[in-house]
């Protein structure tokens, strides 16, 4: 059973990059993720909770990237 994701525009690929386990496919991952949550920034009128989950979730990708 997944999880209920509120913004799942841009959690879905958020989600594989944080479960992913090869570092080579991880990296790749978050590229993604990076990409679809700034793709969400760009496009989108987001509220302030939204706001403050893509803030979230953009720091926690710089923190596994490293």
């Amino acid at each position: 059973m997944s999880p209920q994701l509120l913004y799942p525009v841009w959690q879905e690929s958020y989600l594989a990059a944080m479960l992913e386990m090869n570092t080579t496919a991880q990296h790749a991952k978050i590229t993604a993720a990076q990409d679809a949550i700034r793709g969400r920034m760009v496009t989108s009128n987001a509220g302030p909770e939204e706001r403050q989950a893509i803030h979230d979730a953009l720091n926690a990708l710089k923190f596994l990237n490293r």
